[in-house]
């Protein structure tokens, strides 16, 4: 019985580590993708803003794996790792605080640099028409800004635990193929972010190596990965914002 209990738990960790390498494409290429591109239409309205279609199809799909994520990939791993965490969070928050600085002021320049992709409309919102905008104008990028800060949940529990995890006491050159290959894969789920521009996901995929040093190096706690990516998507949304903030009261 005991040995029977021991095989299907194992089996139902392999059921979940195939539906954490499927799921992600199937958002980004299947049908749900579709429907969420053609939600979107276009991404922003005449005045540069997010329209309530383009920020719905982002905030769907993105409370989905938030919970699925949460609730089916993370084994529990989060109240487990957050005791652990806050222990000495004044060293982890300045372990992410720097982590995230490297990634948003050396990785990204850089690789965007090599790949011809250098834009920074990454990093801040540009605004057309020269009067202050309401807040209905404005609602729907709030909203898309927030919807950026569910990311670095689903994506660091997946991506670099739930897939890489069951290989950490296997040989050591299994674990690394599997962690190139969890990343190459967070690398190409990003695709819509690169306008469909293939060279520039190297962008993705040496942040997603990056991010997995940083499992490493810091005990693998998720929660340190978590708040990392968390300092990196947080300071686009904050920019974000305050753009918003800045076109609503002063207009262009």
């Amino acid at each position: 019985g005991r040995r029977f209990k021991m095989a299907k738990s194992e089996k139902f960790n392999w059921v979940k580590w195939v539906s954490a390498i499927v799921i992600f494409p199937l958002m980004v290429f299947g049908p749900i993708g579709g429907w969420m591109l053609k939600l979107t239409g276009n991404a922003q309205s005449t005045t540069g803003l997010a329209t309530w279609s383009a920020s719905i199809a982002a905030l769907v799909p993105a409370t989905i794996l938030l919970l699925v994520s949460i609730f089916y990939w993370s084994d529990g791993i989060l109240r487990r790792d957050w005791q652990i965490w806050r222990q000495h969070w004044v060293k982890n928050v300045m372990w992410a605080l720097l982590a995230g600085i490297i990634m948003m002021g050396v990785l990204v320049p850089l690789t965007k640099a090599l790949t011809g992709f250098l834009d920074t409309g990454d990093f801040a919102i540009k605004y057309s028409g020269a009067s202050a905008l309401s807040f209905s104008d404005v609602a729907p990028t709030f909203l898309s800004a927030i919807v950026g800060l569910f990311a670095p949940f689903y994506e660091e529990i997946v991506f670099h635990h739930a897939i890489t995890e069951p290989f950490r006491n296997k040989a050591k050159w299994v674990y690394v193929l599997i962690s190139i290959f969890a990343n190459i894969m967070f690398g190409v789920v990003h695709i819509n972010n690169v306008n469909g521009h293939w060279s520039s996901l190297i962008m993705y995929i040496v942040m997603g190596v990056w991010l997995q040093l940083v499992y490493i190096w810091g005990g693998r706690n998720i929660w340190q990965n978590i708040m990392t990516h968390m300092v990196y998507n947080g300071s686009i949304s904050l920019l974000m914002i305050f753009s918003v903030i800045i076109t609503m009261f002063f207009g262009k």
